[in-house]
């Protein structure tokens, strides 16, 4: 859920791709919580912190965002909502309203904890930055086609709305493939 949380506060330009940001060594207090990474780390550029994939870096990238700005994006990426692809009981997930956010919830659902999503969002949260920013309507069937070989029905892309900018999302991938070098936590 981080790549999330990253796109939201660069797309509002509220953090720098370059800027740094103090890992606290593994361990912060926040809201009387205590919020730990595996690692302990120091000074991480944000593309380090996605690599590391700090916890704390992204309690404190979403602190950044107003409660209010964070849900929109959140909601943005179709979390929180059905996605009407045609498949029966659809779940939507689990997203308070930002209202209801307790002082450490924005913190939490900014590294994955406190929200509830399905494998379809999250795949489509996720296309949504590989496809430039836009959010696309998930497509299960292409197409239904009678005993004859006639189409009965045909479906094709389709774009729900622009999530974030092109610039975010390449940006954004870019950085999700650091995860995958040495010292990441998806390294083979």
């Amino acid at each position: 859920f981080k790549v999330f949380t990253l796109a939201a506060a660069l797309n509002s330009g509220k953090i720098r791709p370059s800027e740094e940001i103090f890992c606290e060594n593994g361990r912060m207090e926040m809201f009387d919580v205590v919020i730990h990474d595996d690692h302990r780390d120091g000074w991480l550029n944000v593309t380090e912190c996605l690599k590391r994939s700090s916890n704390i870096c992204f309690a404190k990238i979403a602190s950044r965002l107003s409660k209010e700005r964070f849900y929109y994006y959140i909601r943005r990426f179709g979390f929180g909502e059905r996605t009407h692809v045609m498949l029966p009981s659809e779940a939507s997930g689990m997203l308070t309203h930002y209202k209801k956010w307790y002082d450490v919830d924005a913190a939490t659902i900014a590294f994955g904890q406190g929200i509830g999503v399905t494998g379809l969002q999250m795949a489509t949260g996720l296309a949504a930055i590989a496809n430039g920013g836009n959010l696309m309507q998930p497509l299960l069937v292409k197409s239904v086609r009678d005993p004859d070989g006639g189409a009965i029905r045909q479906s094709g892309p389709e774009i729900k709305r622009r999530v974030i900018s092109r610039y975010t999302a390449r940006l954004v991938a870019d950085m999700m493939t650091s995860v995958t070098e040495p010292g990441g936590t998806g390294e083979q």
